[in-house]
């Protein structure tokens, strides 16, 4: 069984790929719905210390547990809405995009692990590894190339404003 979008495998398109700036706007969407995700699991973190506010914060065994519990939560949420039938996290449907692998098909798991993973090396950078969607010919950035994956205008949004270059 194929996991070719539907919208991509019945229609004869030509392939839009998402210009950087819609891409922004679908990160920015995806931080706010990210942020909202992880504040039952601060909160829980936060109660179970039972410690005030001022020494979780300062904590480095709390703040160590943040940050694994706010990657985790990043990690699924990105890998597991990426590689669903919506092919896409939040935000990128707010904006008319989704993720595709290098064919048009949806991506698998382990490829929206890889590409999660893919942005750690992007924050390395110093950001110019997501920079490089507004230069390469596919519009992708280091963990589009790391994973094998590109994010394209969905092929109902073709000839509406996504922001595409």
């Amino acid at each position: 069984m194929s996991s070719r979008s539907p919208a991509l495998a019945t229609t004869a398109v030509s392939i839009q790929y998402a210009g950087l700036w819609t891409r922004i706007a679908a990160h920015l969407i995806d931080l706010l719905v990210a942020s909202l995700l992880f504040s039952p699991f601060e909160l829980a973190l936060f109660y179970l210390s039972s410690v005030k506010w001022e020494a979780y914060v300062t904590n480095p065994r709390y703040t160590i547990a943040r940050c694994l519990v706010s990657m985790t939560v990043w990690w699924l949420y990105a890998a597991l809405t990426e590689s669903s039938k919506r092919q896409a996290t939040l935000g990128k449907p707010s904006v008319g995009v989704i993720v595709t692998d290098m064919r048009g098909d949806r991506i698998s798991f382990r490829r929206a692990t890889a590409r999660f993973l893919g942005t750690f090396l992007c924050d390395l950078t110093g950001a110019v590894g997501y920079l490089m969607a507004g230069f390469t010919q596919r519009k992708q950035a280091l963990h589009d190339l790391i994973a094998g994956t590109v994010v394209v205008v969905h092929p109902e949004r073709l000839g509406t404003f996504v922001g595409v270059s």
